[in-house]
């Protein structure tokens, strides 16, 4: 009141100058009270995603103060291709505002929600501040699930048992030890002479069926890549695979998990400048293993195929199976695979075939492998099988 009184005596432009002072100064606390007390939490329903999966995350912005605030914007620097978390939210005093954001994972690799960037200001416009909030979190893309049904993995010939699925639970031909009798043990696998031996009930202990190891090799030299053409007719779940590297990826992330599921223990090598090996194993920790590695890994350098199975020709034996995986139409290394074949290593090739954005004839290199008792396999990228459609 003493406010308007004085400024009713003052002429109209001293009035209209104080009523600007006034605004400015109201606009200026407001400004900086806009982003007081506010909080953000984000929830990632699932981190680690394989591509063409939908990550869904749940962002909730919360008020702690009192004051209502009209206006925040929200824009979210993620790394993940295609996230779009961009708001703008009004809250009342106390009051929250939560959204979804879902995101198809178009690219395998590692990526960062986050931070957020708030913005806010006056009512009329003549402040504006920002803050960043570091609320981020991590995801991992794995390589995408491709069918690779058509493709008969390797299997050695091992003494005492045949490739089966792993399951400690079911009896089998080779009693490993017996022990005391727990609660839950079947009956059928009482040992019957050791209890009567000790007076107490013992349980046999059965040695699963041997099993093959497998190992995937991966040739991720940058020779003999090829870049895939982009085409709108491709169906969404085959849009990410627009190079011939992406596919030599995905089979042998497949085919692992193919393997894994069958009980076997799998070991993984990659062809690149800096070889990479992960050592055969069957357990749950394998699976994550292989997909975090495939999900990051790039292909570089010149290394041949020749020089990576001659530098691992020992891991391989007739008790365990290999399989070659290139998009590389040169057949230099058909010696080295007959070789392994020679010391009775079952080997199979997996040939990426690029259609018209690749060599114009992967046949000799089939045909030579064929003649070394390799099992070839002739893997057609998408967009190779609708240009044959087509013709």
């Amino acid at each position: 009141m003493l406010v308007a009184a004085v400024m009713w005596d003052l002429p109209v432009l001293d009035r209209i100058i104080v009523a600007l002072v006034v605004l400015f100064i109201i606009c200026w606390y407001w400004n900086k009270t806009a982003l007081a007390g506010l909080g953000i939490e984000r929830t990632v329903l699932m981190d680690r995603v394989n591509v063409g999966d939908t990550m869904v995350e749940e962002i909730t912005v919360t008020n702690f103060s009192r004051l209502p605030k009209l206006w925040v914007e929200l824009s979210d620097h993620s790394t993940l291709p295609g996230h779009n978390a961009h708001s703008v939210v009004s809250l009342r005093g106390r009051g929250r505002s939560s959204w979804n954001v879902q995101t198809a994972a178009e690219r395998r690799g590692r990526y960062r929600l986050g931070p957020i960037l708030a913005s806010a200001g006056d009512p009329v416009g003549m402040f504006t501040s920002d803050v960043t909030l570091p609320v981020s979190h991590e995801i991992l893309v794995f390589p995408a699930r491709i069918d690779v049904s058509g493709i008969s993995l390797p299997t050695a010939q091992l003494s005492g048992g045949r490739v089966a699925p792993r399951n400690t639970l079911m009896t089998t031909a080779s009693v490993s030890s017996v022990r005391d009798y727990a609660p839950g043990d079947p009956m059928n696998r009482i040992a019957w002479s050791a209890t009567a031996r000790r007076g107490q009930l013992m349980v046999k202990e059965f040695e699963p069926d041997p099993t093959a190891d497998l190992w995937i090799l991966l040739d991720l030299n940058d020779d003999g890549q090829f870049d895939l053409q982009q085409r709108q007719d491709l169906p969404p779940e085959y849009r990410h695979l627009n190079t011939t590297v992406e596919y030599i990826i995905s089979i042998g992330a497949s085919l692992a998990n193919v393997a894994l599921a069958q009980g076997r223990r799998v070991g993984v090598i990659l062809n690149r400048e800096e070889p990479i090996r992960l050592e055969p194993d069957n357990s749950e920790r394998q699976s994550f293993r292989i997909a975090e590695t495939l999900a990051v890994v790039t292909s570089s350098g010149s290394r041949s195929l020749t020089e990576s199975l001659a530098a691992d020709a020992r891991k391989f034996s007739r008790t365990s199976g290999l399989v070659v995986i290139t998009a590389d139409p040169r057949s230099d290394w058909v010696a080295a695979g007959a070789a392994l074949v020679e010391r009775l290593v079952p080997v199979t090739a997996v040939i990426v075939d690029a259609g018209g954005d690749g060599p114009d004839d992967i046949d000799p290199l089939m045909t030579r492998l064929a003649r070394a008792r390799v099992n070839v396999h002739r893997y057609p990228t998408i967009t190779g099988m609708i240009k044959r459609e087509k013709q």
